[in-house]
């Protein structure tokens, strides 16, 4: 119904609404509502006539403004919906709708950096646009923004209560492996709507994550059942940790997949299995099979089958198939040609972009830095995370660090050729062999009054006793349960009047107490000083105060390696699980000051005896 066909009473009741909605009443009130009518059925000339006039009458409200920008939007006229829009903010700043479409006009402009700026205030205003935010999220992927995003679209959830906007933030915290705050999202959807399909799938991923096997195994098996490729492949790795290997291999050999990157996946997971029970060659011939595919995605098969082969140390194929793990869009702005040593000789520069967690960061900032020196490159950067650049500051690889908000806003001018990832540093590998005594040393520096700090902390705590800094599980993927070992395991194996230093981050309040109860003798320290997701420097000191340091493969092993902690211990298991750059065989430390821990076959981390 239009405002020409209303009554009086009609008419009266949308002027009370139009006065709350555009803070207009009356005649004018009215004619805005009929300007959004027209603009919702595309009649856009009426919108813009009807626009235009009250634009000129009202040059203290955004509505008229909005209209206009919206109807510019549509036609793909960039300059107007800008010019639009800005007026609109202008007299309406706290208006989230004006800011969403001012991102909007932004991204037409190709000014997309602020642009994302502009979005993410729309969000905090409390915006409903629904299609800005999938603008915004794939703006923010394309630059490396994973956590503000996932940030973002949480705040946006909450504020709009659309459940679609839970999942959506989930998933882009999967990405970036913040399972914590993944697991979060997937359930605050889940409980808006526990019969949705979407929605029990994000549920089998959360259950996954919080390594609840035997709960996600029943809702695994009837997602499958309903013919979810994805749910196969998650069942097909419950069954691997459940050593149900039968069922596993027949999951994948009886459901007609879909989509050929999910086949894939589950042709990765059989490869896996076959890694576990010690069969290389079918393991082998089921990474061929999925390498041999063709379909998007395909990155995560040449990641897996690539880091297979450098753990074994074949770099050729490795090499080759790793170099394949970057999509195609990340390569058109940062080729693998970029870090051949023709190029890299040929540059004072070069601008290093992370990869993966902190973790393989560090691990890989060591070789980055041995190849920088090698080939006589004055000018290294590195651009991440800003508690990553935080604990680099002052290394002994002479490496800078920006933060990626920094550099996307222009602070560091660069030419294409510099730029590079810091996995493809991998590839010369054989220039530099063995990392050498420097990273044997550690290259990271923490602060020494820090250090100096919480030494005398845990001194003045243990007395005479040993100190040892504990860290002993790695959250959320499959890979991090069968790398992570009991707190109680581990204990009982150290001097019964130690003095233990709680290393591990996240939420570890109950093992905590647990440990207390049943270690009397013991005496714990949960530092509260120290948080790792915000403070790696102050990390870093902490654990370059420890005389010990036990812990499975996570951060914790990686930071005590790029320090050249003189006295770490680390588990490490065998299989897909072990990181490529451990090596197959026990000798083979990488950093060369830590000592490597392995199960032995057939067994897992937890069974290792270390004293």
């Amino acid at each position: 119904m239009t405002i020409d066909n209303m009554t009086r009473k009609e008419r009266r009741a949308v002027s009370t609404k139009t006065m709350k909605a555009y803070g207009l009443k009356g005649e004018q009130g009215l004619r805005m509502h009929q300007a959004y009518q027209a603009l919702e059925r595309a009649d856009v000339k009426t919108a813009v006539v009807i626009a235009s006039e009250l634009a000129g009458e009202l040059s203290d409200n955004p509505h008229p403004f909005i209209v206009l920008g919206t109807v510019a939007l549509s036609t793909n006229a960039a300059d107007d919906a800008h010019q639009f829009f800005s007026y609109a903010v202008q007299v309406s700043p706290k208006s989230a709708v004006a800011h969403a479409g001012l991102g909007k006009a932004l991204v037409l402009k190709a000014d997309v950096f602020e642009a994302v700026k502009v979005m993410q205030h729309a969000i905090e205003l409390g915006s409903k646009d629904v299609a800005m935010a999938k603008l915004f999220s794939d703006l923010m992927v394309r630059m490396g923004r994973v956590k503000p995003l996932g940030d973002a679209l949480k705040t946006m959830a909450i504020k709009t209560k659309i459940p679609e906007l839970h999942l959506q933030a989930a998933e882009v915290y999967t990405s970036g492996e913040f399972f914590t705050d993944a697991i979060e999202q997937f359930e605050k959807a889940y409980s808006y709507d526990s019969k949705s399909d979407a929605f029990r799938m994000g549920h089998l991923k959360a259950l996954m994550f919080s390594h609840k096997y035997e709960e996600a195994r029943d809702l695994g098996e009837e997602m499958a059942g309903k013919g979810f490729d994805e749910a196969v492949v998650i069942l097909m790795n419950i069954c691997r940790v459940l050593a149900d290997t039968d069922r596993a291999v027949e999951l994948l050999e009886t459901h007609d997949f879909n989509d050929l990157a999910n086949y894939q996946r589950s042709l990765a997971v059989k490869a896996n299995i076959y890694q576990d029970l010690g069969d290389v060659d079918k393991a082998v011939d089921a990474y061929e099979e999925a390498a041999a595919l063709s379909a998007e995605g395909d990155e995560t098969i040449a990641r897996a089958y690539g880091s297979y082969n450098l753990r074994a140390r074949n770099l050729e194929k490795g090499l080759d198939l790793f170099a394949k793990r970057q999509p195609a869009s990340n390569r058109k702005h940062i080729p693998y040609e970029n870090s051949t040593e023709e190029n890299l000789r040929s540059l004072n520069k070069v601008v290093i972009f992370d990869e993966q967690g902190v973790g393989d960061q560090l691990a890989l900032l060591g070789l980055a830095g041995q190849v920088a020196r090698a080939f006589e490159i004055e000018n290294v950067w590195f651009i991440g995370e800003q508690r990553v650049c935080e604990m680099l500051d002052g290394n002994k690889h002479g490496i800078k660090a920006m933060s990626k908000e920094e550099f996307d806003i222009g602070a560091l001018i660069v030419e294409p050729t510099e730029l590079v990832f810091l996995g493809d540093f991998c590839r010369h590998m054989r220039v530099v062999g063995k990392l050498d005594d420097l990273n044997n040393q550690g290259f990271l520096v923490p602060d020494q009054s820090a250090v100096d700090g919480f030494a005398k902390k845990y001194r003045d705590a243990a007395g005479e006793r040993p100190i040892i800094g504990v860290s002993w599980k790695s959250a959320g993927t499959l890979s991090g349960f069968v790398r992570s070992v009991e707190l109680e395991g581990v204990l009982s194996q150290l001097p019964e009047n130690a003095c233990i230093v709680n290393l591990q981050y996240g939420d570890t309040a109950k093992e905590w107490k647990a440990a207390q109860r049943k270690f009397p003798q013991m005496t714990f320290i949960n530092d509260a000083d120290v948080d790792q997701f915000v403070d790696m420097k102050g990390y870093t000191a902490q654990v370059a105060a420890l005389p010990r340091v036990i812990t499975i493969d996570n951060t914790t092993a990686h930071v005590a390696g790029a320090l050249g902690h003189p006295a770490t211990t680390i588990f490490v298991p065998n299989g897909s699980e072990c990181m490529w750059y451990w090596g197959l065989d026990g000798g083979d430390a990488w950093y060369g000051n830590l000592e490597l821990m392995r199960p032995k076959l057939g067994e897992t981390v937890r069974d290792i005896q270390f004293s």
